[in-house]
């Protein structure tokens, strides 16, 4: 993929302005910053350390697509909403944790469900761990509210996707940004990851990831 032929897309939602990337991250400019979720860095050495042969090199190619991301965006934070490593400490995290100590700017982290990794590791990156967070009166967490919830909130977790009906009878599967009223639901940034099929109500927006656009279905 070519990145400098990438289409982001401006959206304003909750009173704010997004650009949302192809490669799974939200540039918010009304605060500077940059967000993702569900890295899930180390997943492919948790696997192979369990028998399941899983290549390495997604996750330089998932650090490199950030390090594009944040010298792209004149961003001063990047929120990372949950799910940073896949698993416990593995070989993968000192590759992580040299990534984030070459950075000049502040990274959050919000905590996910697979984040146990003891303190003193996070410590030694620098990384601010918050369980949530509010910014611009938007709440920032990893799980999504009730569907009920009228709290605006960015979130990620479910890894959302939509299936999309092609020519015949073929039908693709795409990962997506999820916008109902009060909620801003980011895809994956993590290659390795599996998706969630959702069923937008109406009403809601769905963004689709097609190749280096994001789409709006």
């Amino acid at each position: 993929m070519n990145k400098n032929s990438f289409s982001p897309l401006l959206v304003e939602h909750m009173d704010q302005e997004f650009e949302l990337h192809p490669l799974g991250a939200v540039y918010w400019s009304d605060s500077n910053a940059l967000l993702l979720a569900d890295t899930h860095f180390g997943k492919a050495s948790h696997f192979q350390k369990n028998g399941i042969a899983l290549p390495t090199q997604p996750l330089f190619q998932e650090l490199e697509n950030l390090q594009f991301l944040i010298d792209y965006y004149p961003c001063e934070k990047v929120y990372i909403l949950g799910d940073l490593f896949h698993s416990d400490i593995n070989e993968e995290w000192a590759i992580i944790e040299a990534f984030f100590n070459s950075q000049s700017i502040d990274i959050i982290l919000i905590l996910g469900n697979h984040d146990k990794i003891p303190s003193f590791y996070l410590e030694r990156t620098d990384l601010k761990v918050y369980d949530q967070l509010r910014v611009n009166n938007i709440l920032l967490r990893h799980h999504p509210l009730s569907s009920k919830a009228v709290e605006n909130h960015i979130c990620g977790h479910i890894h959302p996707a939509v299936s999309m009906r092609g020519y015949g009878r073929q039908r693709l599967k795409l990962p997506c940004f999820f916008l109902p009223t009060h909620q801003l639901m980011l895809p994956s940034f993590g290659l390795l990851t599996g998706t969630h099929t959702i069923k937008p109500k109406a009403g809601e927006s769905v963004y689709v990831i097609a190749d280096d656009s994001v789409i709006k279905v």
